[in-house]
């Protein structure tokens, strides 16, 4: 086991200074366009799309032959020949649009942008050669291209999406049943596009429409113009507005990351001296969900290499979260991400969807696979040397030659049982081979021998200086760790060994840990609530909570004004009828004289208008105690040679029994 100085674990409730507010990074997250696409996609895409729409264009002028050489002309026999005529650009339309679709299979973003981009293009290049003809014919167009910009700005930004599919009551059994898993998608899934975007698209093409056939048939009436020209001059004027439209929808819409990832992720500067870590840093790392609510508060962990770290805490402490937004924070969909990390100085977040050699990776609980094989999602995709490693690390795991032999004939990734599929995850991370392990709850969905290998494992890629988060529950993993974390609302509240968090749980004490700051009372007042779940306990957690924010009053009051003293330890213990509450800190210690006159100026409360905060402990407290404590009774990393320790006694009320009316006005 590594000492605690190897992990430091703190608290900082500061917020940035106008300086540090300068150097925020809003990061830009991934997006389709950062993927892998072909390079000659772009010129391609021209070539497909200029023969798609060269084909539309030959229909748009084609009604120009059926004015003058049937309607006027009275060529009847050259109607069905112009029709078939207009067959064939037709079916250039659909070869040309599939051809475009094959050829860049798996491209559909990618294929769709490119040609919305060229349609617009060639839009433009329609209307300056009508507006050669005559300057008027540049109206439609113009007019076309504002509409079709405002209402698809607006359609796009200012109206809410909708959900693929609104779940009735009757309904729901069965999506939470598990038996539809197609309802749960749709409900679950909120598409990209606003609903009114297609009508914003279409009004715009009717009215390009509409103001083109008036255009031409004004230039008609003056003599400028053929009269078998206007019903082309409008299906031009249509076709360009229906390009406008789709460029502009693609300038707006919400991509897909868009529509499911985190609203903001902004990477604050590091001290100097963070920057500088080996391991991994964590600083200022906090989580607000739309509503502005921290969901994540002020975590900063500094681990150096070759520590395995564990996350322990109860259900909606933080720590999934926490793992997820060191990894992925632009996965976090509707949360806004605040803070840095850096792995051996380097930001993991600056990324992008073509990584292969990646710094971290996030092992969920449960398995993540794409479309393929095993083989193929055991190692990423890659060749047959990049398998024979993969099969390596997944021998390592496990014991038996079926799931290899599984693995290596190419058997479906949905074919694998749950502890197989576990298997291969695990062993994908170790192939990956990255300098930091994330892994959350790595026992579910694992057997026995899998968990064993799987510890074994993890000391191993300690030695070669490896770091491991892991968040868990299992004995055996978190006996391995050097520290573990403890999370709760949030925030970390405490850190220490294994042993060391066990054994405070088995005798009952509870703990906290907060930076020496006023701004740590929101943390105090939070934690110490969270330690009366019963009905009825509300006057218990308002007296406890009020004496322990004097406390910390008291252990801030010799600090200067903007200066933090360190940390501070609060300790929570229930007992019958009372509680006690030890608050331990670096400060000087308390004179019995002092104590006197504490307990002198709590008698006189009534006639003192502002109670020094001890005074104030000493009137709510049945009893308050002062002592000097050596270090070997907390943690380590605290850095002081001994520490000042307050201990109160504070009466409690069980709301399951009947209180006197004395307790009931205490």
């Amino acid at each position: 086991m590594q000492h605690a100085r190897d992990v430091s674990v703190t608290t900082d409730p500061t917020t940035p200074n106008r300086e540090e507010a300068a150097k925020v990074r809003i990061l830009p997250g991934p997006q389709s366009r950062d993927r892998t696409a072909p390079a000659w996609l772009m010129p391609l895409s021209v070539l497909f799309t200029l023969a798609s729409e060269g084909c539309a264009a030959a229909i748009a002028i084609l009604p120009i032959f059926f004015h003058s050489l049937v309607a006027v002309g009275g060529e009847t026999l050259l109607a069905p020949l112009l029709l078939f005529l207009a067959v064939v650009p037709l079916v250039g339309i659909l070869v040309f649009d599939f051809g475009y679709a094959r050829a860049f299979g798996g491209f559909r973003q990618a294929r769709t942008r490119a040609a919305a981009i060229v349609r617009a293009a060639l839009a433009v290049v329609v209307a300056l050669a009508l507006t050669a003809m005559h300057p008027i014919l540049a109206g439609p167009f113009t007019l076309a291209a504002l509409i079709g910009l405002l209402l698809s700005w607006g359609a796009n930004r200012l109206v809410a999406r909708e959900p693929g599919w609104d779940t009735l009551p009757q309904e729901a059994v069965s999506v939470l049943a598990g038996r539809d898993a197609t309802g749960w998608r749709l409900a679950t899934t909120t598409p990209g596009r606003s609903t009114i975007a297609d009508s914003a698209g279409r009004v715009t093409a009717l009215f390009a429409l509409a103001s083109g056939f008036a255009t031409a048939s004004w230039l008609t009436a003056t003599g400028v113009m053929n009269g078998a020209a206007v019903a082309s001059a409008g299906l031009l004027c249509y076709w360009a507005a229906r390009a406008f439209s789709g460029f502009f929808d693609q300038l707006f819409a919400p991509s897909d990351e868009q529509a499911t990832s985190a609203i903001s992720v902004a990477e604050l500067p590091l001290a100097q001296d963070q920057g500088e870590s080996d391991g991994l840093n964590i600083a200022r790392l906090s989580v607000f969900d739309r509503d502005g609510r921290a969901v994540l508060s002020d975590v900063n962990l500094d681990i150096a290499p070759g520590q395995i770290v564990g996350l322990t805490g109860g259900n909606f402490a933080g720590k999934s979260l926490l793992l997820r937004s060191i990894a992925a924070p632009f996965d976090l969909t509707d949360l806004d991400v605040r803070g840095a990390v850096t792995i051996g100085g380097q930001s993991p977040w600056q990324r992008s969807g073509r990584d292969r050699q990646v710094p971290a990776v996030l092992i969920p609980p449960s398995p993540l696979w794409l479309p393929g094989t095993a083989a193929d999602n055991l190692c990423c995709f890659g060749d047959d040397l990049d398998l024979q490693q993969a099969m390596q690390a997944l021998k390592q795991l496990v014991y038996t030659t079926d799931t290899v032999d599984r693995v290596s004939a190419g058997t479906a990734v949905a074919m694998l049982s749950t502890s197989e599929q576990k298997a291969l995850s695990l062993a994908r991370g170790f192939y990956l081979r990255p300098r930091v392990y994330l892994m959350d709850r790595p026992e579910d969905g694992a057997t026995p021998a899998l968990t064993a290998a799987l510890a074994r494992r993890i000391q191993q890629e300690c030695r070669m200086g490896a770091i491991f988060l892991i968040a868990s529950d299992n004995r055996e993993i978190m006996d391995l760790c050097d520290q573990v974390v403890v999370m709760q609302g949030g925030r970390i509240i405490d850190v220490g060994t294994a042993e060391d968090i066990r054994t405070q749980k088995d005798i009952g004490w509870r703990r906290l840990r907060a930076a020496r700051s006023l701004e740590s009372e929101e943390a105090l007042d939070s934690w110490l609530r969270s330690q009366f779940r019963r009905d009825g306990d509300d006057g218990n957690r308002r007296n406890v909570c009020v004496i322990a924010s004097e406390l910390l009053a008291f252990s801030c009051q010799d600090l200067a004004p903007g200066e933090t003293g360190g940390k501070v330890t609060f300790e929570f213990k229930h007992f019958e009828s009372y509680c006690m509450v030890r608050m331990l800190d670096s400060g000087q210690p308390v004179s019995s004289g002092y104590l006197e006159k504490m307990q002198s100026q709590a008698e006189q409360g009534d006639g003192v208008q502002r109670l020094a905060p001890l005074a104030a402990v000493m009137r709510d407290a049945l009893s308050v105690e002062a002592r000097r404590e050596r270090q070997d009774s907390i943690a380590e990393d605290d850095g002081e040679a001994a520490h000042r320790v307050i201990e109160v006694k504070i009466a409690t009320y069980d709301p399951r029994k009947p209180r006197s009316q004395g307790e009931q006005a205490g």
